[in-house]
């Protein structure tokens, strides 16, 4: 008898423990080992789950009315789903078939990819793969991105992440010490960062395991570093080559052309998208020139005598400058020309629509129209000048890069280099760009020779390089909570960097309470702001903060003392508003810090005023977002 008792408690007991390891699986998706939860000590109710800041355990508002809150939502990037769950217009999701991945390649000249820094953050690979996505458009080839990319931090134990992807040591990856407190890094795919889908409405796209499948090769193949494989990755025909294709002198494999990392943009030129006709007939482009040891095809032989204005024009720049600002250089022309009075106006000149150069906001001044003369660019071109259009960087640094602050510049005529009239003739299988070329650099890499051209690529961006639909879904639910909290008022967020920025410097202040009143001060001028702006345009979405509202604050400070400093004064961050069925709905990539950034970004997307660091990559991606809401460029501040 007393065995048959035994069995039956042991029997319910077992049940009850499956029951408790299977319900916890479902919050991070499927998981290698489902008792790992267990031995990591998580638990399912809310309080004590996860172990963070205090507070995460006191939520500040009741999750269940989510469903049937009708949260404000602004035109441009929403949390519906662009594309059928399961299927774009390729075929599967994230798995296309071969037929529709050949398809999408034949519709261009080959494909178009580089040596990819995975070492770096996901901000900094965005501007990277924005970039190669116009090199790519310009080019007509289909783009190859990584598979996958590395996460730096988890919010929860190692344990836990190391059950949903596999770990790889950075250091070793990279032959690197940078990570010595924290070399552990977890292969993510590409897709939990971005919505690839929809990126391929605008541009042919695959990812690199797609492109070894389409040659019969492992996606094990795939390098760790990012380093794009100049044997194994060529080692085997396309899967669709016919036998004539095959023997050919390769063997039917892939091509290569590769763009040195020199020849990209040497010192003393500009590397811009391409030379319309009238800017090479003006400036004697000669197609014929070619210079193989730096990959120069082109040269420009107008041999005019250099007049004083082009030499006090050259003279302003730097020596690692090729470019001015347009307000430089109109300093520079008035006071050659003696005319101020010709091109002077008491109040800025309204230009046409697609001409308009908004002013950044990167400084506390006030924001303005430039003023412009055509008879000012007339005399440029005169001068062997000529207008660049480009973004402007934040405090004239290019961390952010953002394409939601066009601006204009002016450079030597006779430095300009084409990518489309250098390269564009490249017939090679794959066309290679070699090794680094972000730092320093404008969004896309380049400058245009025309408004339009940067406007295409403007819209290429904020309309198709979005953020997948779980985190836009995920981030509109969080700015409605904050909505609730400050009782439909509207609300402001701030980004504040912390961890590495302050061990290297790169914060305006090094302790926390002068940091978080720096913020404080920037968000009172934003409130002022909101005020104006609900003065000019009533209505029931924009009533303006109160001076004691709480405000949302994205931030890596993870220090127990400094959380506690942060909620004292109004602060709220991420783990004041995530429930458990956030995590449950969401995934497995959100135990991921840098999954958890995505949604922090679109939710300073959503923030009625929003401020940051110009050292940091961040703004760029937020920018971005607001400038597809079309948010006013008065709601925001970089410095």
């Amino acid at each position: 008898m007393w065995r048959r008792i035994l069995c039956l408690v042991l029997a319910f007991a077992s049940i009850f423990l499956l029951s408790q390891t299977l319900d916890l699986s479902q919050v991070y998706g499927k998981s290698k080992s489902k008792l790992i939860l267990w031995k990591s000590g998580r638990h399912q109710t809310h309080a004590d789950w996860p172990p963070k800041h205090p507070k995460i355990f006191e939520p500040l508002y009741d999750d269940s009315q989510d469903d049937a809150r009708n949260t404000f939502n602004k035109s441009g990037p929403s949390a519906e789903k662009t594309l059928d769950e399961e299927d774009d217009e390729y075929g599967p999701r994230h798995n296309l078939r071969l037929e529709k991945l050949q398809d999408m390649v034949r519709q261009t000249k080959g494909y178009y990819t580089r040596d990819y820094s995975k070492a770096l953050g996901w901000n900094n690979m965005r501007y990277i793969l924005e970039a190669s996505l116009l090199h790519a458009r310009l080019l007509n080839r289909t783009l190859i991105i990584p598979s996958y990319v590395y996460a730096r931090a988890c919010d929860f134990d190692k344990e836990v992440c190391s059950a949903y992807a596999d770990t790889v040591n950075r250091n070793e990856v990279f032959n690197s010490d940078e990570w010595k407190s924290q070399p552990l890094g977890w292969r993510v795919p590409i897709t939990k960062m971005m919505d690839v889908p929809r990126l391929r409405r605008s541009q042919p796209v695959i990812i690199l395991s797609d492109y070894l499948r389409l040659h019969g090769l492992p996606p094990s193949l795939e390098t760790a570093t990012g380093y794009w494989d100049r044997d194994k990755y060529h080692s085997q025909p396309s899967v669709f080559a016919d036998e004539m294709t095959k023997g050919n002198a390769i063997g039917g494999r892939p091509s290569l052309f590769v763009l040195k990392n020199g020849w990209y943009d040497p010192t003393g030129t500009v590397r811009v998208d391409r030379l319309p006709q009238d800017l090479r007939d003006r400036g004697g482009w000669d197609p014929r020139s070619t210079d193989p040891d730096n990959g120069r095809v082109g040269e420009w032989v107008d041999s005019a005598k250099k007049s004083p204005l082009c030499a006090s024009l050259e003279a302003a720049l730097s020596e690692n400058e090729s470019t001015l600002t347009w307000d430089r250089a109109k300093e520079i022309l008035l006071e050659h020309i003696g005319k101020r009075d010709e091109y002077e106006h008491d109040e800025p000149v309204e230009l046409p629509e697609d001409e308009r150069i908004k002013s950044a906001k990167f400084s506390r001044s006030r924001s303005r129209w430039p003023k412009t003369d055509q008879g000012l660019e007339r005399e440029l071109i005169r001068n062997g000048w000529e207008v660049v259009y480009t973004y402007e960087g934040a405090l004239g640094m290019e961390y952010s890069k953002t394409v939601a602050t066009p601006a204009r510049q002016v450079a030597p005529r006779s430095r300009f280099r084409g990518l489309v009239e250098e390269y564009g003739h490249a017939t090679e299988d794959v066309f290679l760009l070699e090794g680094e070329t972000h730092l320093g650099r404008k969004p896309g890499g380049l400058r245009f020779t025309t408004s339009a051209g940067r406007d295409e690529f403007t819209s290429m961006i904020l309309d198709g390089f979005h953020l997948p639909h779980e985190v836009l879904q995920l981030a509109q639910q969080i700015a409605g909570r904050m909505r609730d909290i400050v009782q439909g008022r509207e609300w402001m967020g701030a980004h504040m960097r912390r961890g590495d920025f302050v061990n290297v410097g790169w914060v305006m202040e090094k302790s926390i309470e002068d940091h978080f009143k720096r913020i404080q001060s920037r968000l009172e001028d934003g409130r002022q702001i909101l005020g104006q702006i609900a003065v000019e345009a009533p209505s029931e979405y924009n009533i303006p903060p109160l001076s004691d509202d709480p405000f949302y604050l994205a931030t890596d400070e993870r220090a127990p003392e400094g959380l506690d400093y942060i909620a004292q004064n109004r602060g709220i961050v991420i783990h004041d508003l995530l429930t458990i069925n956030d995590y449950r709905t969401f995934g497995w990539s959100l135990v991921f810090t840098d999954v958890l950034s995505l949604v922090e970004q679109a939710v300073l997307a959503q923030s009625g005023y929003f401020y940051a660091h110009a050292m940091s990559s961040v703004p760029g991606a937020v920018l971005n977002i607001r400038a597809a809401r079309k948010a006013d460029p008065r709601t925001f501040l970089i410095d």
